[in-house]
């Protein structure tokens, strides 16, 4: 009994399709999980945040949150989205910033209260979700990826 091998042909595609893969921070300012001491007004602390991510094409979504998770209505301060569009030559998104300054402005009124700043980047949109530990994180397509970016924050604010 004899049989004929047919070798099965290269997939070749053009340009080659890129992995789905999460974003990614570089180097953070301060650096991330380090302890941050923000004092009264006029100081403030800015933190920058660059990211990357391999796929082309793909719009990154992120937001800053303050005390959060879970999310409370009377503790969490949170900016609203913004995004990141992909570069007009079709280059993946490389060493974006994403700038935050904080003050005492932004913080509940507090002395020497630690805080938990953390910035959420996705390469989906975000949706509601109403359970307060995924109200300001979740994403519409379960295929996209989140990433968290976390500060632990002193604020030596006046209390009022």
């Amino acid at each position: 009994m004899s049989a004929c091998i047919i070798p099965v042909a290269p997939d070749f595609q053009d340009p080659p399709s890129d992995p789905e893969s999460a974003p990614v921070f570089s180097t953070t300012t301060p650096a991330m999980a380090t302890l941050v001491t923000v004092l009264a007004l006029p100081n403030q602390q800015t933190f920058s945040a660059p990211v990357s991510d391999t796929q082309l094409g793909v719009a990154l979504n992120y937001r800053w949150a303050l005390d959060y998770p879970p999310f409370s209505s009377d503790v969490t301060r949170a900016e609203q989205v913004a995004q990141i569009l992909p570069p007009s030559d079709g280059q993946p998104i490389t060493n974006y910033p994403i700038p935050f300054t904080l003050d005492c402005t932004i913080a509940p009124a507090s002395s020497s209260s630690t805080h938990k700043l953390i910035l959420i980047v996705a390469d989906r949109p975000f949706v509601f979700n109403p359970d307060p530990n995924h109200y300001l994180d979740t994403i519409a397509d379960p295929t996209g990826h989140v990433v968290y970016g976390f500060w632990p924050v002193v604020m030596n604010c006046p209390v009022e």
